[in-house]
């Protein structure tokens, strides 16, 4: 939100203003909103991903704690395998 922000009301007016021609500075804004919107999905998936693993990270040790706690050291599926 924050680089949309500066990008959209900050550095376009002011490629806009500073570049003589229009269409020059709207192909230059429209790079840069590219730039950003790549940098925020390639972000945001990277967050996805760690929080992910910070999930499952929490789940299997809140399993390994019942577990202990139940006497059981493996899971019950386990004495099903050969």
């Amino acid at each position: 939100w924050g680089s949309l922000t500066t990008i959209g009301f900050l550095v376009v007016p002011m490629l806009f203003a500073r570049l003589g021609n229009p269409s020059v500075a709207g192909n230059f804004a429209a790079q840069l909103f590219e730039a950003q919107s790549w940098i925020a999905l390639l972000r945001g998936l990277h967050l996805m991903a760690g929080i992910g693993v910070v999930v499952l990270l929490a789940i299997a040790a809140l399993l390994a704690v019942v577990m202990r706690r139940s006497g059981q050291t493996r899971p019950a599926a386990a004495d099903a395998l050969p």
